[in-house]
């Protein structure tokens, strides 16, 4: 089970967009050998086209935010209250990981 400390440390990259492909997108991942099989992941933690079917995904259940605060981009799932909170450099990383923190609160 991915840990809240994971997810907000992980980098943007193939490791990260394979928990976002099997965790927030439903798609099958296999891994061998504590590595992932990475044919066919779109790269959602570095291009935004791709992150944004992520957006997408979770406005179906979901409100979602994405600003962008002085270069610090910023995504935020849920309500007001109990709503999820991510931040990266990038928006791409930003919405990953807010993703990634809203699934494995519910």
């Amino acid at each position: 089970m991915l840990t809240r400390e994971e997810i907000l440390n992980e980098p943007a990259g193939r490791k990260l967009d394979a928990w976002v492909a099997e965790k927030v997108m439903g798609l099958p991942v296999t891994a061998k050998k504590k590595r992932f099989e990475y044919v066919h992941i779109a790269p959602f933690s570095t291009d935004i086209s791709a992150a944004w079917e992520v957006v997408e995904k979770m406005q179906q259940t979901k409100f979602v935010r994405v600003q962008c605060d002085n270069g610090d981009y910023w995504c935020k799932i849920g309500g007001e209250i109990l709503g999820v909170k991510a931040q990266g450099d990038t928006a791409p990383l930003a919405i990953c990981r807010a993703a990634l923190l809203a699934v494995i609160d519910t």
